[in-house]
């Protein structure tokens, strides 16, 4: 084999590896100044806004425009804003109208019942009225009348009591009644009954004064046909003169007092 061998040239010289090459020219190998250890550190804390790789870079020369809205875009974004407004609104107002029809009427709204105000009873006015000439419906009862000529006129002409006068109306009532206008028609004859017991009352007349003259007599006026009963006509009228046609010089009539007024029916509450 040793002669064998004699005859075969000696194998050819192989450069050195590469990781071989640099260590012997560089002195570490590539791979340890890449990825050696002094090549790695440990942070404690994240990296500055310099060393972060998303960080922008400026260019030098270079000038930014601040970022912001401009006045075009604010007014879209108002123009945008007052349709979507509007919008909501117009929805409301559709979505309003259909619920009326969905929930049908609204009920109607019953009042409750209110009481009637009772009107409080007035006394009528008193006598006498003032100096003049009136109608016989407008005397009220006291006057002093200058001249007269009966109870049955349809004017009398009213003086001041303290000058000579020819009559005096002593008193304007009314016929009592227990059914008030439903009464009928008593008749004349027991109208004037009535008449001459209330005209000749104490209450009337004051017969201190009246004593004076010696020829008072009484007249009375009322209702003489049943129409004028029925009609309303229920009020009786008394005259004082003297018979012999003398006059009269003072108030011979008794003061005159309100009657007290019946209290009124309670009212009904109203429908």
């Amino acid at each position: 084999m040793a002669e064998e061998l004699a005859g075969v040239p000696p194998a050819p010289e192989f450069p050195p590896s590469p990781t071989e090459a640099f260590s012997e020219v560089a002195g570490p190998s590539a791979i340890d100044a890449l990825f050696g250890e002094s090549k790695f550190r440990d942070y404690d804390q994240d990296p500055a806004p310099s060393e972060s790789p998303f960080a922008s870079r400026s260019v030098p020369g270079e000038v930014k425009e601040p970022v912001g809205i401009s006045t075009a875009q604010k007014t879209l974004m108002w123009i945008a804003g007052s349709l979507v407004a509007l919008l909501a609104l117009l929805a409301l107002f559709s979505l309003g109208t259909r619920l009326s029809g969905l929930l049908g009427p609204a009920p109607d709204v019953v009042a409750a019942p209110t009481k009637t105000s009772t009107p409080t009873p007035t006394a009528p006015p008193l006598g006498p009225v003032a100096p003049g000439e009136y109608l016989w419906t407008k005397l009220l009862g006291g006057e002093c009348l200058n001249p007269y000529f009966g109870p049955w006129e349809q004017k009398y002409t009213v003086v001041d009591c303290t000058s000579p006068h020819a009559a005096q109306l002593v008193i304007r009532g009314t016929f009592p009644s227990e059914d008030g206008l439903a009464t009928p028609y008593p008749g004349l004859e027991a109208l004037q009954s009535q008449v001459n017991l209330l005209c000749t009352a104490p209450t009337v007349i004051d017969y201190a004064k009246a004593a004076a003259y010696t020829d008072i007599q009484v007249e009375a006026s009322f209702a003489a046909t049943a129409d004028e009963w029925v009609s309303g006509d229920r009020d009786y009228f008394c005259f004082l003169s003297r018979s012999a046609g003398g006059m009269l010089t003072e108030d011979i009539a008794q003061p005159q007092v309100a009657p007290t007024p019946s209290p009124a029916p309670t009212g009904s509450p109203a429908p």
